[in-house]
């Protein structure tokens, strides 16, 4: 099924996100996209379109941990590392395909990501920053 792989350590915004076809149900599948050992499901709105990240677990736990996706707003949240955005789950439980909708939401706020030191930028990676969270 379609979903979106987003690699925030990407060389490049072309590789930072990509579209591929996986089977998204697949435990395994999601820890070699993830490159994680516990993975977490989160349903988010993408500018009021919805999807399930998944992501990283223990991402903030470990060294240096690289933003990927970034709600901003009022409940500030981020979340780090190799990330699969997908649709939501049916009535099952089985995670569908992403929406056309999504995927243009995350290429339309996708950028460089980094932080202030002084007068300098440290640039972290790539990164969705998207306005605001949402359920």
């Amino acid at each position: 099924m379609k979903a979106i792989s987003l690699n925030p350590s990407a060389p490049s915004l072309d590789e930072f996100l990509k579209v591929v076809d996986v089977d998204i149900n697949d435990l395994q599948t999601c820890y070699e996209y993830t490159d994680c050992d516990c993975i977490t499901i989160v349903q988010r709105s993408f500018m009021g379109f919805p999807a399930c990240i998944v992501c990283d677990d223990e991402g903030l736990l470990k060294d240096n941990p690289v933003p990927c996706i970034i709600f901003k707003g009022e409940y500030p949240e981020t979340l780090v590392g190799r990330i699969l955005v997908t649709g939501l789950s049916d009535d099952v439980g089985n995670l569908t395909a992403v929406s056309d909708d999504v995927v243009n939401v995350c290429k339309s706020w996708s950028g460089r990501c980094g932080y202030r030191v002084g007068d300098k930028v440290v640039f972290t990676g790539y990164a969705v920053m998207l306005p605001k969270s949402g359920v």
